[in-house]
């Protein structure tokens, strides 16, 4: 870009001067007076160039002024424009915004309920499940019991049936199950006196078992059956009942309270050893008692109290195996015995103990 010429005009007047000052102090007052007077009108021009040159850069200066006034006038014109379009544009923009907000608000506030209301049918749907549930496990438990119970209902009634089978009953029997023994015991009982064809007969307890044994016992014409019971009460109502029946010529129920006696190290209550007076040779011992409540493994002390008085292969039959208590009971007497201990699949089960012979 070429440099401007006024500044370059400028430089040079400005050093001629400079140089026609140092002249006219050399040269004479007539030349120094030329060389001045040349100088001045070469100043003259010089700054009548300046001047046009300087009117038209104001005039170049006063049209772009013209300019930034219609432009500013224009910006002026448009500002209100922009500022309404820009109000315009923000109040709609806000009021969508609003409205956009409003809607989503009530879209939020929809799917809220919606969602709580699956949640919630959700939770009902899940409650309702668990009781579905719980009523289909607590209905497959009946059934499972019921089917239990009728297959137990139904073995109780085949044994009740091969029992009046066997044996004529002469009166009416007591009614069995519960805390008398079950129709199927009383059928191994009966079973385990036909095969073994026992001499004597010890049972601790009495009652609707005794009857059923007496009767087997007086069918085979040989054999005594014992009942020995701490309860005088009910050993009153089974020698009445033993009587009742005709059984009295085989069999006979004593009375033993129960004493504190030595096993073990240990002070056990079991029946009064007295009752057991003569009692020797024992081929089949029936163990119903005494009852649980008269403490822990009451039972025990049969075996342990009994084993010297006990023939050679003799068997131990002992009710209520479902209890823990007997189960133990069991287990110790084939340990300590050495005999052989079977578990029959009976209503309450029953624990069948075969001594060696």
């Amino acid at each position: 870009m070429s440099r401007p010429v006024a500044p370059r005009l400028v430089v040079v007047l400005g050093l001629s001067a400079a140089v026609a000052a140092g002249v006219a102090l050399l040269l004479d007052a007539a030349a120094a007076q030329v060389w001045l007077s040349a100088l001045l009108g070469g100043c003259l021009g010089a700054m009548l160039v300046l001047v046009r040159r300087l009117g038209r850069i104001g005039g170049r200066l006063e049209r772009l002024d013209r300019r930034l006034d219609r432009r500013l006038d224009r910006l002026d014109r448009l500002e209100p424009l922009v500022s309404t379009l820009r109000r315009e544009i923000e109040a709609g923009s806000a009021d969508a915004h609003e409205e956009r907000i409003r809607l989503c608000g009530e879209l939020a506030g929809q799917l809220a309920s919606s969602t709580s209301t699956l949640h919630e049918s959700s939770r009902a749907a899940t409650r309702q499940a668990q009781v579905a549930t719980r009523d289909a496990r607590s209905a497959a438990d009946a059934a499972a019991v019921l089917g239990r119970r009728v297959r137990t209902d139904f073995a109780q009634v085949e044994a009740l049936q091969t029992l009046h089978a066997v044996l004529a009953i002469r009166a009416p029997l007591p009614a069995s199950r519960g805390w008398a023994a079950s129709p199927d015991l009383c059928l191994e009982l009966v079973r385990q006196v036909m095969t073994r064809r026992p001499r004597l007969v010890v049972e601790c307890g009495s009652g609707l078992s005794t009857l059923w044994m007496g009767y087997t016992l007086q069918r085979l014409g040989a054999g005594h059956l014992v009942a020995v019971d701490h309860d005088a009460h009910f050993a009153a109502a089974t020698a009445q009942q033993i009587e009742l029946h005709g059984l009295s010529d085989v069999a006979e129920v004593r009375v033993a309270g129960l004493a504190d006696v030595e096993l073990d190290g240990a002070t056990r209550r079991w029946y009064d050893l007295a009752a057991f007076a003569g009692l020797d040779g024992i081929d089949l011992l029936f163990v119903d008692g005494p009852p649980a409540d008269t403490g822990d493994e009451a039972r025990y002390p049969a075996v342990p109290l009994l084993a010297g008085r006990l023939a050679a292969g003799a068997a131990v039959v002992l009710d209520d195996y479902v209890r823990e208590d007997e189960q133990q009971i069991a287990e110790r007497w084939a340990h300590t015995t050495g005999g052989r201990l079977s578990v029959l699949p009976h209503e309450k089960q029953t624990a069948l103990l075969e001594l060696d012979g």
